[in-house]
């Protein structure tokens, strides 16, 4: 996908982290590939989103019951827009330890050409 694009999801989803988090909450951002995946994950400590809802939650205009004022419900929404576009996906999960809340685009992966096919 376009740096534009990924950027772009990637701040939906750092935006979220923060926007939703009490202060003094921790957002961490990592990147890991391996063979099969590159998956990238905002991952916070805040009050995450009840598994039950998750689903709803990437809904366009979509807000969670309590949620505070300022947000339209799209975050989500574009950055799944955006994985889908470049062939990968977003899902919610339980942060670390089962606080906040882990939000990971995954794409397929790719194996980098060894010499022998340069």
């Amino acid at each position: 996908g376009g740096a534009e694009l990924l950027g772009e999801a990637l701040r939906n989803l750092i935006d979220n982290a923060l926007r939703y988090c009490p202060a003094g909450a921790v957002v961490t951002v990592r990147v890991a590939q391996d063979e099969a995946t590159i998956r990238l994950t905002v991952e916070d400590d805040g009050p995450g989103i009840p598994a039950g809802l998750r689903a709803r939650a990437i809904d366009r205009f979509y807000r969670l019951p309590g949620s505070p004022d300022g947000g339209s419900g799209l975050g989500f929404a574009i950055a799944r827009e955006i994985a889908g576009y470049c062939g990968g996906a977003l899902t919610l999960a339980d942060g670390a330890g089962g606080r906040g809340l882990a939000a990971t685009l995954t794409w397929p992966g790719f194996a980098a050409p060894d010499d022998a096919q340069r």
